[in-house]
């Protein structure tokens, strides 16, 4: 009598309709938010070396490797509460381990930060595309229930002239 035993443990309970995209998008970025952790980790313990000896670019480096790695946990934790997998890739070490100079640091780090920014605004776009197929995928439904004739005339009169519900989602908090 109990079916519970029969759900397929790989697929998730509380799976929330994420689209593949979208899960796929996520993982890419907490990928690169962990990417740059890495750098700035990396950079924060080299200027902390006592033959380095800035304590300065040693803080401000570890305060940025600290943040990138609570955003890339906000991005998991988002993945799970909405029953997605979070799948995590390799990181690669930037090639150059040693010998920085402040200049250098800053200078790669305004690449590194051009890269996150490129991946959450690819993110971005693609969940503006979903919000965009979700609206479509209502007004077909919606359309079908209001039936042909009439109904159609009542659709086109109530719901598509005066805009959606979607009119009005900030997308921002979507």
């Amino acid at each position: 009598a109990n079916s519970w035993y029969l759900l397929n443990v790989a697929e998730s309970q509380i799976q929330q309709k994420l689209h593949p995209e979208i899960e796929s998008a996520i993982n890419n970025i907490t990928s690169s938010e962990f990417m740059a952790f890495y750098f700035y980790e990396q950079l924060a313990w080299h200027f902390n070396r006592d033959s380095v000896s800035l304590p300065g670019f040693h803080t401000f480096f570890k305060k940025r490797a600290c943040g990138l790695r609570r955003i890339a946990r906000k991005f998991m934790e988002y993945q799970n509460k909405r029953g997605g997998r979070v799948i995590l890739t390799d990181i690669q070490t930037y090639p150059k381990q040693d010998g920085w100079t402040p200049l250098e640091a800053l200078a790669k780090t305004i690449l590194v930060e051009t890269g996150i920014t490129q991946a959450l605004t690819k993110q971005n776009a693609l969940a503006d595309s979903v919000i965009d197929l979700k609206e479509l995928s209502d007004h077909v439904t919606q359309l079908q229930r209001a039936g042909p004739g009439i109904g159609e005339y009542l659709y086109d009169k109530d719901s598509i002239n005066n805009g959606s519900y979607f009119d009005h989602v900030n997308r921002d908090n979507y």
